[in-house]
């Protein structure tokens, strides 16, 4: 191995330990009480070094949100290849549900934790293009089913349809993250419980013949 990537190994190595430790503060503390300072001490850095790889504390925002929500469009990936758009619909539903149980930390910071969203016009990722972005994947994938005729008549608008559907996973999952441990509660696995909320959700938006 070169001098070169060597140094690139390294540089990828403190980038990541740095990526976790800001994740793991902005999870558990108001985002304007956490400094890139205390990040830094955190993950074993000085100042200076995570200023060098981020700039700002918006910048380490931007890098987290590139690396975890571009994790969860390639876990869409394969799902892409499905040619029935609601079957597509139900394994998006799994595949999510699967991606925040596995990655709990990363799912609290997208969707649980209080920070600012990136300006779309600088972030590296095409919010846009369902090919790039996991949103923009889940609502073209409705907009296929509402121009195929699977949906009922009134079930039309592409954006309302698709935040129906996430907003029941989101639920779920943010369910089994806050409360999962609760012993008054006796929660069924949840696997079983995102394959039955999936069907019932679709089977309230579908055609009768569906």
């Amino acid at each position: 191995m070169s001098a070169k990537e060597r140094r690139e190994q390294e540089r990828a190595r403190v980038r990541a330990a740095l990526i976790d430790a800001g994740r793991a503060m902005f999870i558990s503390q108001p985002y304007d009480e956490v400094s890139l300072r205390a990040v830094a001490r955190t993950a074993g850095y000085s100042a200076p070094t995570i200023l060098n790889h981020f700039g700002s504390k918006e910048g380490l925002i931007f890098a987290i949100c590139e690396q975890d929500f571009g994790a969860l469009r390639a876990r869409f990936e394969r799902i892409a290849k499905v040619a029935d758009p609601v079957d597509r619909l139900r394994r998006l539903g799994e595949a999510y549900v699967d991606f925040a149980m596995e990655n709990p930390h990363h799912y609290r910071f997208m969707f649980m934790s209080n920070h600012p969203a990136p300006d779309p016009a600088q972030f590296p990722i095409d919010r846009s293009n369902p090919d790039l972005d996991a949103y923009a994947f889940l609502r073209a994938t409705v907009a296929e089913a509402i121009a195929t005729g699977r949906f009922r008549p009134e079930c039309k608008d592409a954006d309302l349809v698709a935040q129906v559907i996430w907003s029941g996973g989101h639920g779920l999952v943010a369910l089994h993250l806050t409360k999962g441990d609760d012993p008054a509660l006796t929660f069924r696995p949840i696997k079983a419980a995102a394959r039955l909320l999936i069907d019932a959700t679709l089977r309230g938006l579908l055609k009768a013949e569906d």
